[in-house]
């Protein structure tokens, strides 16, 4: 487990425009408001990995119209059905087994992780083709990671929902449309 170390004061932020496909929300969408602390955790070899970490207890939520910005009053258990859980993201859980927000991951992957095939990985990221630079080169971002477990499923953390844990692998990419693949195991 990487251990945060903070470098900057508290800021408040804020996520906009979250729907839920499942409902029929017409113009309206979810707004989190939270508080956070900008700092860094560390690969094994010391290199320093900007992170985010959500100050416990700072969430809140409101339901707004998205055409005119104003808020939807809701009575608190309206917002008990939605589960968020934005103390992690996926590479957080995934490369600093912390509860960290990594908007990054490629410091680990060079430091901590190498290349293998697929029946040898305990870490697949996705990446996402992004077109062409202004140098004509193809651009990849990452975009997604879970771990593979020794019984061959997968545990992973989907956006801003709850970890989903020891789920097939077919599950770790059921709502997404990546197009590239790397294996990865610890060095």
């Amino acid at each position: 487990m990487s251990i945060f170390t903070k470098t900057g004061s508290n800021q408040q932020l804020a996520m906009d425009g979250l729907r839920n496909t499942k409902l029929n929300w017409g113009r309206t969408a979810l707004r989190l408001h939270y508080q956070a602390e900008f700092g860094f955790v560390e690969t094994s070899k010391g290199t320093k990995v900007d992170a985010v970490r959500l100050l416990n207890d700072t969430l809140r939520m409101e339901l707004y119209n998205k055409d005119t910005n104003a808020l939807i009053p809701q009575p608190a258990s309206f917002y008990d059905q939605f589960k968020f859980d934005i103390s992690f993201n996926c590479f957080g859980y995934c490369f600093a087994d912390s509860k960290v927000f990594l908007p990054n991951p490629t410091k680990f992957i060079i430091d901590d992780y190498e290349e293998v095939n697929s029946e040898n990985a305990e870490i697949i990221i996705f990446k996402e083709y992004g077109g062409f630079n202004d140098n004509g080169e193809e651009v990849y971002s990452f975009s997604h990671a879970v771990k593979v477990l020794p019984n061959g499923n997968v545990s992973f953390k989907p956006g801003i929902n709850l970890l989903v844990e020891n789920v097939p692998r077919s599950k770790a990419i059921h709502t997404y449309n990546f197009n590239y693949e790397i294996y990865l195991r610890k060095k």
